[in-house]
């Protein structure tokens, strides 16, 4: 216990803690009243949050987006070629005098078609005779069509194809492609048979 001499020698110091203490008291309300309230922190980070993730989902949309328009548009010029080969194939075929040179046209032609016409080839063999594109060269990726005259097979074409392969091109061949051949398999045929007629 603490004597009254020495309470009085106190005295003085404890006037000394209460001041301290109460400056230290002031100087954390003062530290409350700069620092935000926590409640408000959360909110603010949470929206913050969602609108991170707001714009990550717009961003892989639009990655999606423009993915898919990159494919479109691939598949359409790939649409395109075809139709011009088409369109080549059937405007030559009626103005050739014979069938020789008819036969050159339509090897030369449907390579331009074809998703890879640096490396596609064809030949056409018809009524025993053998025609090819410049620089024929065999591929294990081929498709073939028969020629028909009044129902019987008179020739075949065959298309070889050396694929270059990437992120935009999965397939040698597409079935686009083989129905192209088969329309001037067909177009070949009745040419022909206009041509053996008169």
């Amino acid at each position: 216990m603490l004597s009254a001499g020495s309470c009085r020698k106190l005295r003085p110091l404890n006037g000394f803690c209460r001041k301290g203490l109460s400056e230290i008291k002031m100087a954390k309300h003062k530290q409350f009243q700069k620092e935000p309230d926590l409640n408000e922190l959360t909110i603010s980070l949470q929206a913050a949050h969602h609108q991170i993730l707001s714009l990550e989902n717009k961003l892989d949309e639009f990655k999606w987006l423009e993915e898919s328009l990159r494919k479109r548009t691939k598949e359409l010029g790939e649409r395109v070629k075809e139709l011009e080969c088409l369109y080549a194939v059937g405007n030559s075929l009626p103005g050739t005098k014979d069938l020789v040179e008819l036969f050159q046209i339509v090897c030369e032609s449907i390579p331009k078609g074809f998703q890879f016409p640096g490396t596609t080839w064809v030949s056409l063999e018809m009524f025993g005779q053998k025609f090819s594109s410049r620089g024929f060269k065999d591929s294990e990726h081929q498709i073939s069509c028969d020629i028909l005259v009044r129902g019987k097979q008179v020739g075949r074409i065959i298309v070889s194809v050396v694929p270059v392969f990437d992120r935009h091109h999965k397939t040698a061949i597409l079935p686009e492609e083989t129905r192209l051949l088969q329309m001037i398999a067909i177009l070949t045929g009745k040419i022909v048979e206009n041509k053996v007629d008169s």
